[in-house]
């Protein structure tokens, strides 16, 4: 070490040593730069001794590595036999900093961190590159990426890399991440991390073993951990969440000029009001919530082509090889079978799809099917590609030739049903969401994707049971208890609906204010179911329907807590409190709905219902004819028009209830 810089000395002339660190390999210093004129301004420089002076060339080739993979270099140069790299302006933790302070790490992250590192080793490797795999080697970046310190071109620093020794020092970082506690290398002895890291799959714990074998033969390869953490943080495409077809109506009852409660009345050539009310929309624009649906923006109409799709399909696999006949116009025929190069093409096209280049990721994973169709990993890859571009169709073509090729695997099959579910193929979805099931009896997923699935065919019964096992599979899954909320209720089991609305707006997220409004819209049906019993007593109905309006605008209070410009809430929210005949509160909340979505007739529709409670039949006027101005082919808005027209009445001052203060 006494080649080396002492602190107070320069190097350069130019760079005052502050403090040495000793370093992986060499030193790290921590430098002053001072130029006349200027402020000073600190640099790292690692230094380091070669055996062969390096040419003019392989310095140049240092300074301009791969800046996403080693920190960026901003002078190079000699004094002796000792290499000077000065790094650019260094923000960030180095690694080892960041673990003793924050592991053990959270699952989600070392999977990020392990990505990131691996995908560094495997660019290493194919540029004739090294990287020394350490902590004290890697600083993470204010994004949250990793990138090395020491490390460049093999042959400059006459270092041979062994992939091997790369892997038992990745896995003994992995166990500090896991654990915090180091493994001792001279015996490789360590304690069973799933003893305190239950959510360590049994995959990630085989790799970890084998890795830190003595014996380098058993040992699995650096791109086998790659593929673990790739495969944690795979994106899907959307599967069966959102809305479905389907409506849950629900009538809201109006009131007479007097304030009194009425029934609700639905007008129709065949019927006529006996009182004066204000009727609600029309059938399928009452109060109302979605049935779940798959999450896309549009629905991709494909009619017949699936079936003809499918035909072609059947037709290859009968006279040809069925699987590449199968991908026909998928794969590309003239890509030799080669499984190193189809997995360097899945790591391009994972890569592609990191930087949004999705029609460059989709070419890749064509290639890496085309070059290995024996990983099955590949055809769920390129599937999911396909289903990110919302090309159901082709995806769907790869899934056929996937569960032909391995019929033992049930998430192809349950990704098979959601590709046909898409395409609106309902019965190819229940057969292939049947058999996914009958493979994995404890995927909560499949059990749900099923029970959607069913629901699309109208059958609720066996949509119930599908959905009932996935929420005892996933007991806190909100969307689970939600979907099964909707299904019961078009069962027609109301009060088993409220009950699992109330789970899934127990288990929601803070975003997902959804879940409260279809809570109040359903205390709101079973607010009309009791209005319309004819078996309770005036005084019992009374006291009901009173805790259900309660129950109502409580759900949907909970919801514009959650998000309070969501005007869907604020418009369900006055409904309730309108029910309840608190008319200021309605008043005010329907006001905001309308404030928040001013293109929405039925708010305005609303707003005109709360100022006929309050008698201010001017305001009603003016919010009646906006909606008919927004949808003049409504004749709901029309009569509601005539109707506040008839109004002999000026407004009256309401005493504010305690609950009229929440809305305010």
């Amino acid at each position: 070490m006494s080649e080396f810089k002492k602190k107070g000395e320069s190097i350069q002339g130019k760079y005052e040593v502050l403090s040495v660190f000793p370093f992986v390999e060499g030193v790290l210093y921590y430098t002053a730069l001072k130029k006349e004129g200027e402020e000073v301004s600190t640099r790292f420089i690692h230094a380091v001794t070669l055996e062969n002076k390096p040419r003019e060339s392989e310095l140049n080739e240092l300074k301009k590595r791969n800046s996403e993979v080693f920190f960026p270099i901003s002078d190079v140069f000699m004094e002796g036999n000792i290499l000077y790299q000065v790094f650019e302006r260094m923000e960030g933790d180095l690694l080892g900093v960041y673990l003793i302070r924050s592991a053990p790490l959270p699952m989600d992250e070392v999977a990020r961190f392990l990505k990131n590192i691996t995908s560094h080793l495997l660019q290493c490797y194919d540029d004739e590159q090294f990287a020394l795999v350490d902590p004290q080697n890697m600083v993470i970046h204010s994004e949250g990426n990793i990138r090395f310190l020491y490390g460049g071109p093999d042959r400059l620093f006459g270092f041979y890399r062994r992939e091997t020794e790369d892997v038992k020092k990745l896995a003994q970082l992995l166990y500090f991440m896991l654990t915090k506690k180091q493994i001792d290398e001279k015996t490789s002895q360590f304690e069973p991390v799933r003893s305190t890291r239950p959510d360590m799959s049994l995959e990630l714990e085989s790799l970890l073993k084998r890795a830190l074998s003595n014996d380098a033969i058993k040992r699995p390869r650096i791109q086998d951990f790659w593929k673990w953490a790739h495969n944690y943080h795979v994106k899907k495409p959307k599967l069966l969440g959102g809305k479905t077809d389907g409506k849950i109506v629900a009538k809201p009852t109006a009131v007479t000029s007097e304030g009194e409660f009425k029934a609700p009345v639905t007008m129709t050539k065949k019927t006529t009001a006996t009182h004066k009310v204000i009727n609600p929309p029309g059938k399928g624009k009452k109060i109302n919530i979605s049935l779940p649906s798959m999450n896309r923006k549009t629905w991709i109409r494909i009619g017949g082509a699936v079936a003809a799709v499918l035909l072609v399909m059947l037709v290859f696999q009968f006279f040809g090889d069925s699987t590449k006949d199968t991908l026909a116009g998928v794969i590309d025929p003239t890509i030799e079978e080669d499984p190193q190069q189809a997995f360097n093409y899945f790591r391009q096209s994972s890569v592609a799809y990191e930087q949004k280049q999705l029609d460059q990721a989709i070419l890749f994973g064509r290639k890496a099917l085309s070059a290995d169709l024996e990983k099955k990993e590949y055809f769920q890859h390129l599937a999911n590609l396909y289903g990110l571009k919302q090309d159901y169709k082709t995806g769907l073509q790869v899934l056929t030739a996937a569960v032909d090729k391995f019929p033992e695997e049930g998430d192809l099959y349950d990704s098979l049903s959601v590709f046909a579910y898409y395409l609106k193929d309902y019965d190819l979805a229940k057969e292939a969401s049947d058999q996914a099931v009958s493979l994995r009896k404890d995927e909560a997923g499949y059990y749900y994707h099923n029970g959607k699935i069913y629901g699309a065919l109208k059958n609720y019964d066996q949509a119930v049971r599908s959905l009932q096992f996935a929420t005892y599979l996933s007991k806190r899954n909100a969307r689970y208890h939600h979907d099964l909320a909707i299904y019961l209720f078009k069962q027609g089991k109301i009060d088993e609906a409220i009950d699992y609305a109330k789970s899934a707006a127990k288990y929601a997220e803070s975003s997902e204010e959804e879940y409260y409004v279809t809570l109040g819209v359903l205390y709101l049906k079973k607010w009309e179911q009791l209005y319309n019993d004819q078996n309770l007593n005036q005084k019992e109905k009374k006291e009901e329907l009173a805790r259900y309006a309660k129950y109502a605008y409580r759900a949907f209070n909970d919801a514009v807590d959650e998000e309070y410009k969501y005007p869907r809430a604020q418009y369900y929210r006055s409904m309730a409190y309108y029910l309840y005949g608190y008319f200021i509160s309605a008043n005010q909340t329907a006001e905001k709905a309308a404030k928040y979505d001013p293109a929405n007739p039925v708010y305005h529709y609303q707003l005109g219902l709360t100022y006929m409670g309050l008698e201010d039949k001017e305001r009603a006027l003016q919010a009646f004819e906006r909606a008919y101005q927004l949808n003049p082919n409504q004749t709901l808005y029309q009569d509601a028009i005539k109707k506040a027209q008839q109004m002999k009445t000026t407004p009256k001052k309401k005493e504010v209830k305690p609950e009229d203060e929440n809305a305010k």
